[in-house]
């Protein structure tokens, strides 16, 4: 009975490390990003829209992909690292950060578009969800997990289960090249030449979709660099997938913050 309560106690300290983790480290990130949006605001190639929603009014919004990787990246590596302190293991890791991190940064765009664009409350988290940043950011988070988590116990499950979650992975990419990338995607990643962007990322999802069935066999045998590999080939999924899209803009939102037929001047 006492070894059963240590345990909980445990688990709950734990979990309890990873959110406060996961939200002072999605609060710094973004603070940089307010912090470096000023330099690089002239800065060409794509852009990562909505990035930070409460200066979207003044169309102070978005920020170049590199500098929202970069800056996020090293958010998901310092998360990976404190999940690794919390000896978590690879694949509850990457799970965990990608969860927590989306969950977060989703309360977080409801409540900015709640006041910035004035929608109410139970469009909020919709019109959050619609976010493309949300998932960009979670998707860095896990990685980071996947990467620097502690490696697998000797006999557990976790790279057969691990293994199938990537071939899973990369039979809906494989799928989703089939089906017209509007049903799929929640918004473009770039909006320079979109006509380009997704094309380009439509063709791309094909030989990434295989080469995680690929690597998912070696997650199955334990092999060290699938683990890398497999981390890197979610992540472009995710990128690919966002960049796919191409109809779902701001001019979507039901209610802009600005003036509107029927508001006062």
């Amino acid at each position: 009975m006492v070894k059963h309560l240590r345990s909980t106690a445990a688990h709950i300290l734990q979990a309890g490390v990873i959110a406060l983790a996961i939200v002072l480290m999605t609060t710094t990130a973004t603070g940089w990003l307010y912090l470096l949006r000023a330099g690089v605001s002239g800065w060409p190639g794509p852009r990562v829209p909505d990035a930070l929603p409460l200066d979207e009014l003044p169309g102070h919004d978005s920020v170049p992909v590199v500098i929202y990787v970069t800056v996020f990246g090293a958010a998901g590596v310092l998360l990976g690292l404190v999940a690794r302190a919390a000896r978590l293991d690879r694949l509850a890791a990457g799970l965990a950060l990608a969860a927590g991190t989306w969950a977060w940064l989703l309360a977080v765009d409801s409540f900015c578009l709640l006041v910035v664009r004035q929608l109410p409350v139970a469009a909020a988290l919709p019109a959050a969800a619609r976010l493309q940043p949300v998932y960009l950011a979670a998707a860095l988070a896990g990685a980071g997990g996947a990467l620097l988590g502690k490696g697998p116990r000797p006999g557990n499950m976790t790279p057969r289960m691990l293994g199938w979650l990537v071939a899973i992975g990369g039979l809906v990419d494989l799928l989703s090249a089939l089906v017209p990338h509007s049903m799929l995607t929640f918004g473009p990643l770039a909006r320079f030449a979109p006509h380009v962007a997704s094309p380009a990322a439509h063709i791309l999802v094909v030989p990434v979709g295989v080469l995680l069935l690929i690597t998912a066999r070696g997650l199955i045998r334990r092999n060290q660099r699938a683990w890398r590999l497999a981390a890197g080939l979610l992540s472009l999924s995710v990128l690919l997938q966002l960049v796919r899209g191409s109809r779902l803009r701001r001019r979507d939102c039901d209610r802009p913050g600005g003036r509107g037929p029927g508001r006062p001047a």
